[in-house]
């Protein structure tokens, strides 16, 4: 690899998905020649060429393949432009012979699917993640019948197969004799003689983006073996093939380690957030929790270097404020349960005459709180104004009542009910608290974020679902400070987020800076200068004519 990408492999790794544009560089280098340093001794590509032709010409005196048309001017591939002199390049329908695989039909008939293991295993795409070691194919779960074989396409022991369509460019190679279906391609008569089978499969997955992008065309997603014929591979020589790809694993193990060690580097430092964070909430007394803070503050940069981190950051002082961390005097503070905190604690429900297509009165469900706030403008409905007066009276909130999903997961959504309309009403899934006197909206609001109301609260549900009920909503305990303390820590937290938005905005922009900077050392490391290419190499960029 270029020395410029090796001596900031850090850099270009710690990046956002680094680690994954590493590989990719080093694909791309690997097909052009970048990798490992030419040998003048090595047989030129032109002689492996002549041979790899020489093998697909007898394959079709033989009868073994079929002729396939390929036209001169629809070949799909990389810019060959700059490949070192000695090495050649050939469409893969003109040196290996492509087969697609075919399903009896119909699907499941027992004259071609057996119940029972027989000789003819049946490939499917579960079975390479499932019965597949080492980059072999050792087993399936399904088999034909006799018939059924006489219907697919069997790939003998040793073939080399390769997914193509849905979950496109999967290779393995059969540890057995298997039959495949159509979501196959297989490469039958490989000439291993004159063509590394692993430095094919690298110049395949370089090649992807560029065959998706012909398989994209089609009504669907289907990588096909006409597409695959037309494909052109940079063709080095066959010594040059063995050191590309000892190269490649060398330095694929290299993004191993370096993803591991990303790995567990954002696993302990998110166990570090955690436990720094809860000896906050955890504090005792006051001289407890300045010991608390003045650890974090110490560590700050440290712990505050992602987006999620900040979030996690904002979740801690929401409940700082509720506990009163914010007030020094919380003596006259008293905690009571919402049904006799609040006017009124009630859910919703959805109307069985349906909904107006005209405006009428706002009906809310769980879509509409996003990020803690509500969005009506997203598929927004409406219920007649009698209904709403009428059946649906009971569910009825206005400006200032504060909602919170009681069905989820997630639970714990809020929102407070703006005064864009002077009524509105919820469904069964949202419960409104309606604050009393002795309570603000904002400060009823920061306590249901917090999710202290309902941590510890048993939910019950069936299908994956989570339950509050309306009982435990109105047993909800709410923190009470004096009013003026809550319109005072209410601005204190509506400061700090401020902060804590503009730290996340700050994280964006070094994110977007590390990125870039990743993007030209990556682009620096492809775009360096190499051997010449020969004058009939340089006939423009072989792409999809």
């Amino acid at each position: 690899m270029k020395s410029l990408a090796l001596e900031h492999l850090p850099v270009i790794a710690s990046a956002p998905s680094g680690v994954k544009k590493l590989r990719e560089l080093i694909l791309q280098l690997a097909v052009m020649g970048k990798l490992v340093p030419q040998d003048p001794n090595d047989e030129p590509a032109s002689k492996l060429l002549k041979r790899l032709k020489a093998h697909k010409q007898k394959l079709l005196n033989d009868g073994l393949v079929r002729k396939e048309k390929l036209d001169e001017d629809t070949s799909i591939g990389l810019s060959l432009e700059c490949l070192p002199r000695s090495w050649g390049h050939a469409r893969v329908g003109d040196i290996l012979a492509v087969s697609r695989g075919a399903s009896p039909r119909p699907k499941g008939d027992p004259r071609y699917f057996s119940t029972v293991r027989t000789p003819y295993h049946w490939v499917k795409i579960s079975d390479l993640r499932k019965h597949g070691s080492g980059g072999l194919l050792l087993d399936t779960d399904e088999f034909l019948t006799e018939e059924g074989s006489k219907h697919s396409v069997l790939a003998a022991k040793g073939t080399l197969v390769i997914t193509n369509s849905a979950t496109v460019g999967v290779p393995i190679q059969m540890g057995i004799d298997g039959y495949i279906h159509d979501g196959f391609l297989s490469f039958p008569f490989f000439p291993l003689r004159d063509l590394d089978k692993q430095f094919f499969l690298l110049a395949l997955q370089a090649l992807t983006p560029h065959l998706l992008g012909e398989a994209r065309g089609l009504a669907q997603l289907n990588m096909n073996s006409g597409i695959m014929r037309r494909a052109v591979i940079p063709l080095p020589p066959l010594a040059e093939q063995h050191r590309i790809v000892a190269k490649v694993d060398e330095l694929m193990a290299l993004c191993d380690k370096l993803e591991a060690q990303q790995n567990g580097s954002e696993a302990a430092h998110s166990l570090l957030l955690k436990t720094l964070l809860d000896t906050l909430t955890q504090s005792q007394d006051a001289d407890d929790f300045a010991a608390s803070w003045a650890r974090i503050k110490e560590n700050f940069h440290t712990l505050f270097t992602t987006e999620e981190s900040v979030d996690i950051l904002k979740q801690t002082l929401l409940q700082l404020a509720v506990m009163g961390a914010f007030d020094s005097n919380r003596s006259d503070w008293t905690f009571e349960k919402a049904s006799s905190l609040c006017t009124k604690v009630q859910s919703g429900k959805t109307p069985k005459e349906g909904f107006t297509d005209t405006p009428g009165v706002p009906f809310l469900k769980v879509y509409n709180i996003v990020r803690q706030e509500l969005d009506f403008e997203y598929r927004p409905q409406f219920i007649p104004t009698a209904l709403h007066k009428g059946q649906m009276n009971n569910s009825c909130v206005f400006p200032g009542d504060v909602l919170m999903n009681i069905v989820g997961p997630p639970l714990g959504k809020v929102a407070i009910v703006p005064n864009t309309y002077p009524e509105w009403n919820i469904n069964q899934a949202l419960t409104a608290f309606r604050p009393s006197a002795r309570c603000t909206s904002k400060w009823l609001y920061l306590c249901l974020c917090s999710g202290l109301t309902i941590r510890g609260i048993y939910t019950r549900g069936t299908a994956g679902q989570d339950n509050i009920s309306l009982t435990q909503c109105r047993e909800m305990i709410i923190s009470l400070p004096p009013l003026a303390e809550q319109h005072r820590i209410v601005a204190k937290v509506d400061e700090l987020m401020d902060l804590c938005d503009k730290l996340k905005a700050d994280i964006k922009a070094s994110v977007r800076l590390q990125e870039h900077v990743s993007s030209v050392m990556l682009q620096a490391a492809v775009g360096g200068e190499s051997e010449p290419a020969s004058d009939s190499r340089k006939q423009g960029v072989l792409s999809r004519a």
